[in-house]
């Protein structure tokens, strides 16, 4: 009997275990640098949590998520030591087994005080434009991808759209982003494109922006960050809030480099996704901390694909047509055309012809 009960006890012991090769619950901790509800830090955490659903080994996530709401990208050192305190005295019992962040302050802050919340824990980051940050990163726990701009292909699209361009205006919000950019901009226009001067303007006032294009009229300008704008009460205006008072400042080509900034008013662009961006840190994740093999397929680049992305009103608008365009462009909010609802009309039509000669027939 005795035996009986303990072959029982084993057993039941054994049905409380994890399944799959003894998998656990992985712990997952996600900081990202920008507000709940943004559209890019969304389609990043969206993407990365995509790839890591094939993991071997794990049966569950048990997800923490935070928010530094950088905004214009003026959080920054100065607000880390709150930010550590909380951290420390919150996650007091609870270690993730990896970390992702998403964009340069949420990278920042680890850099300098990850080592002292979580020592060994591995962080794969998306998003990131600073190159300097990434080689102050220790590489043997941080792993990630780049959304550094595809200027070449910006400036072939622009001149393409304006053959005698000799002036590409850059504007942003004067945040660490559009900030960071501007020497990498330089740096890239002058390498390939020396016939075109590049300008930028920088300002977190809307109504700044709105009066320097205004008055410049360029005819045709880039999006570097709009992320930190804000309207004359100093409250955050919106990404696309902000390109609709801005495209209404004069008759303009409005080119973008990230997909979140395809709203209206904007024609389109060569253009970094979010949700690539955090699919390919998550599959940097299974790669480099997990140890697994993954499919030839899979490509991780330290700087993510571009695509051609493009607002079927504004090319109306400017009579462009697909020929325009650069091959393999993808053009969104194309309405439904009259011929596909001509071709169930004309199937109802076509119907009600076969039932009258039916009815002549008889």
């Amino acid at each position: 009997m005795l035996c009986r009960k303990a072959v029982l006890s084993v057993c039941f012991l054994l049905l409380l275990m994890p399944a799959s090769g003894w998998a656990r619950e992985m712990k997952l901790l996600i900081l990202h640098s920008f507000h709940a509800g943004f559209a890019w830090t969304a389609n990043q955490q969206a993407g990365f949590l995509q790839a890591l659903e094939g993991r071997a080994g794990a049966a569950s996530v048990d997800l923490r998520v935070e928010y530094l709401d950088a905004g214009a990208g003026t959080f920054e050192p100065a607000g880390f030591d709150a930010l550590f305190s909380h951290f420390k005295n919150k996650y007091t019992h609870f270690v993730p087994d990896l970390i992702y962040a998403t964009d340069r302050q949420a990278v920042a802050f680890l850099h300098m005080y990850g080592s002292r919340l979580f020592p060994t824990v591995p962080v794969v980051f998306s998003g990131l434009h600073d190159l300097d940050l990434d080689t102050q990163l220790n590489p043997d726990r941080f792993f990630g991808t780049f959304a550094l701009p595809d200027i070449g292909a910006t400036v072939d699209l622009a001149l393409r759209l304006e053959p005698t361009l000799k002036e590409l205006h850059f504007v942003g919000d004067d945040s660490v982003v559009s900030r960071g950019l501007r020497s990498y901009v330089r740096r890239e226009v002058a390498r390939y494109y020396p016939q075109v001067a590049a300008t930028f303007y920088d300002s977190p006032r809307l109504e700044d922006l709105a009066a320097h294009l205004a008055d410049v009229q360029p005819g045709l300008w880039v999006v570097t960050s709009l992320v930190g704008v804000r309207d004359k009460h100093g409250a955050l205006v919106s990404v696309a809030e902000s390109l609709q008072r801005l495209s209404a400042s004069g008759r303009f080509k409005i080119l973008a480099m990230e997909d979140i900034y395809l709203t209206p008013g904007v024609l389109g662009g060569a253009m970094n996704r979010g949700a690539e961006q955090g699919w390919l840190a998550g599959c940097l994740a299974r790669e480099q901390v997990f140890n697994e093999t993954l499919p030839d397929n899979v490509s991780l680049l330290g700087n993510t694909s571009r695509s051609y992305l493009f607002d079927y009103l504004q090319l109306r608008q400017f009579g462009l047509s697909m020929e325009d365009l650069p091959p393999g462009s993808s053009v969104v909010n194309q309405p439904r055309f009259l011929w596909k609802q001509r071709g169930f009309l004309s199937g109802v039509l076509i119907g009600l012809v076969v039932l009258q000669l039916g009815f002549c027939g008889f």
